[in-house]
């Protein structure tokens, strides 16, 4: 994995799981940087990842309380979608909330919405246009965290 936002991840990592296991804190793992900044002066701890390879084994080793997804990767452009269904499929992680990011519906004659949720297709709990106003990704992150922390 290439961890982009902290190159000392793992020292990161056995901080925060401790905080985690004491319910200090979330912890995001998202993919690309989308958003990230933002998310940390939220208050969440975040990693970032540019590449899906491997993903699924590190997930089941170090679960994060989120995932944020983007839709499409440089080595495939479906990936997001992949990899959420390979998290779904994947016992130990089936229940990780997971956020869908696009920008897909600016760029190409395709369109994606919440209305597209379902557990096939685009098993995740919400999806998130990129856009300038980064609002409704914090908005939709504070309510999956909240509710998955019941």
């Amino acid at each position: 994995f290439q961890w982009i936002c902290d190159q000392s991840w793992m020292l990161l990592l056995k901080k925060l799981t401790k905080k985690q296991k004491a319910g200090e804190y979330h912890w995001i793992l998202i993919f690309q940087m989308f958003g990230s900044i933002i998310l940390q002066k939220e208050g969440h701890a975040v990693s970032c990842l540019d590449h899906v390879e491997g993903a699924v084994e590190e997930l089941v080793q170090n679960t994060p309380g989120l995932l944020i997804l983007d839709v499409m990767f440089p080595e495939f452009p479906t990936a997001g979608f992949d990899l959420a269904r390979k998290v779904r499929g994947t016992q130990e992680i089936k229940d990780l909330p997971i956020i869908l990011l696009t920008g897909v519906n600016q760029e190409l004659p395709v369109e994606f919405s919440p209305k597209d949720i379902d557990g096939d297709w685009m098993p995740v709990q919400d999806f998130v246009e990129k856009t300038a106003d980064i609002k409704p990704l914090i908005k939709k992150v504070g309510k999956l965290l909240k509710a998955s922390a019941k």
